[in-house]
């Protein structure tokens, strides 16, 4: 399907080019959380809107592996911190315009992707889940056990593990709410609700789910802030 293909680019476009347009989102930045070994990678930051913070990546080499580990840190007027993110191989970087929150998604193979949110305090950032009412709604949408040709252990364990499904920050519709896509993944074990799509705008930080909207719904929203041509998923099917 064409969301297996769209993920899988994604993958094979990670280049030695250490920051480009978003991925998921055409206001983000693109990070790359990989350097060659025999190479050195610059340190790249991506600014707040207000242009008081910065979000920067280094990359530190271990002296007998030689390999290089991403490191990421928030710097601001009140302190620097790291941030601990998922074992990702690039990451969009999207500021909320009011520079309070910072929206991250990225994908650690070809296709899966997910989201981690910050609030920015005086005291150092603030984890936010905002995929879990997503991925809730989505479950009740789409019950992975009741879909056709579904794998019966994966779908028994889908309900309590958040990363069996994709979620990315596409934009912001306002300074606090957030707009997310979520996909079942375009992989057979799912069955017959493989590659299926909603949209979220989703109260930041609070979590809560403002608007919700079909696969169509979506791109006719939010198709001017995705950098790749939508495509909408056929119909899911179910077990008889």
């Amino acid at each position: 399907m064409l969301y297996r293909a769209i993920f899988v680019l994604v993958l094979l476009s990670v280049t030695p080019l250490s920051s480009m347009a978003g991925t998921y989102s055409r206001s983000a930045t693109r990070i790359s959380l990989r350097c060659d070994e025999n190479r050195t990678c610059r340190r790249v930051s991506v600014r707040s809107p207000d242009g008081t913070m910065q979000l920067r990546r280094d990359f530190a080499r271990g002296s007998e592996s030689h390999l290089s580990t991403p490191e990421m840190t928030l710097l601001t007027p009140k302190g620097t911190w790291d941030l601990n993110i998922p074992f990702w191989v690039d990451v969009d970087v999207l500021w909320s315009p009011d520079s309070q929150f910072i929206a991250l998604s990225g994908n650690p193979n070809g296709y899966t992707n997910g989201i981690v949110v910050f609030r920015v305090s005086d005291s150092g950032p603030v984890e936010i889940d905002a995929a879990r009412e997503p991925f809730e709604d989505m479950l009740r949408r789409f019950p992975p056990c009741r879909a056709k040709n579904a794998e019966a252990d994966l779908c028994k364990q889908i309900p309590e593990h958040e990363d069996y499904l994709n979620f990315a920050a596409v934009d912001w519709s306002g300074d606090h709410t957030l707009v997310v896509m979520g996909e079942v993944p375009p992989d057979g074990q799912y069955g017959g609700i493989l590659g299926q799509v909603m949209g979220y705008e989703v109260d930041i930080p609070s979590g809560r789910i403002e608007r919700t909207t079909t696969a169509r719904e979506f791109k006719a929203r939010w198709q001017h802030s995705m950098p790749w041509r939508f495509h909408i998923p056929e119909s899911p099917e179910w077990q008889q």
